[in-house]
């Protein structure tokens, strides 16, 4: 039975007939209950849920990070959602493989012109990398701030550092977590306006 706390035109919490009422970020939900489904493992089904479990594994080991990054981007769902959304339509491929796209995973979004990385250069406990600071172009300036994310293909694990780098010195160095060299096999660059200028 559904609670109603404001009166017969306010929001309400909890189940009235065939809806549900609650509220979230303070602003009050209803939505159907939902319908019975004859089938619900098909092939189809099966394969979108393993890869929400992909998405949502890799997302919540990021999630300060892309809390940050997408702040002002998921206007009506959290960032986390968001990021997991998209990944899950964009990013990850077909069964039976599920192969990553990780140019296609989002991690944040804005306004500044990305730097343009050159060189990438990883051993058994350190990343460098080198770009082109793109000065000039656009909006850039040489105090923005880039942040780096690292995913251990492997071992399944997201590494990054929200210290930043600042875009006019055109190189950073990133102490890694202990994991053998040939497991890095892909590298996230994320351009996180959100940390510029500060």
């Amino acid at each position: 039975m559904g609670t109603i706390k404001q009166g017969i035109l306010g929001g309400f919490n909890g189940k009235v007939g065939t809806v549900v009422g609650s509220s979230w970020k303070g602003k009050a939900y209803m939505r159907g209950l939902a319908q019975h489904v004859k089938n619900p493992k098909t092939e189809k089904q099966l394969e979108q849920r393993h890869k929400m479990d992909i998405a949502q594994k890799f997302m919540k080991q990021a999630l300060q990070f892309i809390n940050i990054g997408l702040k002002n981007v998921a206007k009506k769902q959290s960032p986390f959602n968001y990021a997991v959304r998209q990944m899950v339509n964009n990013a990850i491929g077909d069964a039976p493989d599920y192969t990553i796209d990780f140019s296609k995973i989002v991690l944040s979004r804005g306004i500044l012109t990305p730097p343009s990385v050159q060189i990438m250069y990883v051993n058994e406990t350190d990343l460098d990398i080198l770009w082109g600071d793109q000065n000039g172009h656009g909006n850039a300036k040489d105090d923005d701030v880039s942040v780096f994310l690292c995913y251990n293909v492997e071992r399944q694990e997201v590494f990054f550092d929200l210290n930043g780098f600042i875009r006019s010195y055109g190189t950073t160095h990133v102490r890694l977590p202990d994991s053998p060299t040939q497991s890095i096999s892909d590298i996230i660059v994320s351009n996180n306006p959100l940390l510029s200028n500060f």
